[in-house]
């Protein structure tokens, strides 16, 4: 569970669990390992490649707390997102 502005330093292995605002947010790694996905309280989905704790990519996913985010197992540019409210979205 993290929130982590764009221009943030990087993360290390050891904070890759940080409180995000008293939301209960899921992530959840790449079928391969490589890639932590979380969701945040600002709705964003955040992509980290987990090796190095670099933020990949930040998707504006929805305008109330992204909750969860998975990966699809067998289309890796597929993912999935949900919302607060129960608002589901998948993205390509």
């Amino acid at each position: 569970m993290m929130h982590v502005e764009a221009d943030a330093p990087p993360l290390t292995h050891a904070a890759l669990c940080l409180q995000v605002e008293g939301y209960a947010v899921q992530c959840e790694f790449s079928p391969d390992g490589s890639i932590l996905a979380s969701g945040s309280s600002s709705g964003s989905a955040h992509f980290y490649d987990f090796h190095s704790a670099r933020l990949l990519h930040t998707l504006l996913a929805h305008s109330r707390p992204c909750l969860g985010v998975a990966q699809h197992h067998l289309l890796p540019a597929t993912a999935a997102t949900c919302d607060w409210a129960g608002e589901i979205k998948v993205w390509h």
